[in-house]
């Protein structure tokens, strides 16, 4: 039979990695627009530009929440695995 353990050590590598993931997003720098041009498609790209930026920080916010869950449930784990070893050493 296999052995079952957390790894802390694991889940602070991923959520380094989402962090990492989060900050690029968040570094997204507002786009300029032009607001002199009369070509067609002018006043839709404005939207999809708003909509991209709203979207990137919307992301990015939930990148920060699975950070702090993946936090609190690494935890968890460990404590879990302690107390379960603390038992399975008491018998």
């Amino acid at each position: 039979m296999g052995t079952i353990q957390s790894n802390r050590d694991i889940a602070q590598q991923h959520a380094t990695a989402l962090s990492a993931a989060s900050d690029q997003l968040a570094a997204i720098q507002v786009s300029d627009k032009d607001d002199s041009t009369t070509v067609a498609g002018n006043t839709n790209a404005h939207s999809v530009i708003d909509l991209a930026q709203e979207s990137s920080s919307m992301i990015s916010s939930a990148i920060e929440s699975v950070m702090t869950s993946l936090h609190s449930v690494a935890s968890g784990f460990e404590a879990a695995d302690n107390g379960a070893a603390g038992t399975i050493k008491s018998l």
